[in-house]
């Protein structure tokens, strides 16, 4: 008999899976307009086949790691936000490369991303990577992750869907600045 307590669960569990709605993650978001902006030449204009390593990683580079930490979009509670992941991710990848790996890591809010650009990014239902690019290209910065100052007015202000989760302790507001051109020392490859 107690084998048939797991087999019950296993068996209600297994129905409610497939009685769930599927909910594709990549959506492109109705006021999302600019789908590129590539300022530098694009690697295979410049890379000779030949000179190309059979393999690299970003996390082993002469004995030292330049990627940061990896986050679970699922925990505490589902949220279809690998777009947002993955592109903020990016951008804070690309801090610890140029920083050449120097001082504490970078972490920037996904959730602010969530919070204030679900009509350009996208939300828990879905977005698109490039949405959150240029939702950080239009305000200018996006927050740190200890810093996520308002998500409950953005969420009523905005009536937008995100999860409802313990607010972080609200600290002063610490913003990356993001420059909208380059200047004149500035290197072409980033």
């Amino acid at each position: 008999m107690k084998i048939a307590a797991p087999l019950s669960l296993a068996t209600a569990l297994a129905s409610t899976v497939q009685g769930m709605e599927h909910m594709n993650e990549i959506k492109i978001m109705e006021n999302h307009k600019k789908k590129s902006h590539v300022v530098s030449p694009l690697p295979h204009t410049y890379l000779v086949q030949e000179a190309i390593p059979d393999n690299f990683s970003w996390g082993a580079v002469d004995g030292k790691s330049y990627l940061t930490k990896q986050l679970n979009q699922h925990i505490p509670h589902y949220c279809g936000s690998c777009w947002a992941h993955g592109a903020v991710s990016s951008l804070m990848d690309r801090i610890k490369i140029a920083r050449k790996g120097q001082g504490v890591d970078i972490n920037l809010s996904i959730q602010y991303v969530l919070n204030c650009g679900a009509d350009k990014a996208g939300s828990c239902h879905g977005g698109y990577h490039t949405g959150v690019f240029e939702l950080i290209k239009e305000t200018g910065f996006i927050p740190y992750e200890t810093c996520s100052p308002t998500w409950r007015a953005a969420r009523r202000a905005r009536k937008v869907s995100v999860p409802t989760l313990t607010p972080p302790a609200v600290q002063s507001t610490p913003v990356v600045p993001v420059r909208a051109s380059r200047t004149k020392g500035d290197s072409a490859s980033s």
